[in-house]
């Protein structure tokens, strides 16, 4: 008796083991896959430079204390904002020249202004304009 049931283990256990199972599932979104590198997509300067930032720092003084900080709003359409030149229409673009990256602000009614992107990233963007350098802050 204990080997006919010996035997019927064995061969069941083959049987669940050969693979054809008579359960499947079919939902592939709860699929794991391990060990696949992780690719980050840089952003470019145009794409991160959309948003609010407020002015922290100019010259190496702070003005982040300030009563009314200097926002600069820009949109991903190239129009922008600034509590600096409220109620005028500023455009904005991204250029690249001989390796260095300038953003161009064209304030309606008076001239563009042009400053070098000196750094940019997710939460900071450094500017060079003339001789000043402005560090500003993503909010």
């Amino acid at each position: 008796m204990k080997k006919l049931f010996y035997i019927g283990f064995v061969a069941f256990a083959a049987i669940a083991c050969s693979g054809k199972s008579t359960t499947t599932i079919e939902d592939k979104s709860t699929e794991v896959k391990i060990n696949e590198p992780k690719v980050e997509v840089k952003k470019s300067s145009k794409d991160l430079i959309v948003g609010s930032w407020q002015v922290i720092s100019i010259k190496g003084e702070d003005q982040s204390a300030k009563k009314n900080p200097i926002i600069l709003i820009f949109n991903a359409d190239g129009s922008a904002t600034s509590t600096a030149k409220a109620g005028k229409k500023v455009t904005w673009e991204i250029k690249d020249t001989e390796g260095k990256q300038f953003l161009i602000l064209s304030p309606e009614g008076t001239d563009k202004e042009e400053v070098q992107i000196t750094s940019i990233d997710e939460k900071k963007l450094a500017i060079l304009d003339k001789a000043n350098d402005i560090i500003l802050i993503r909010i």
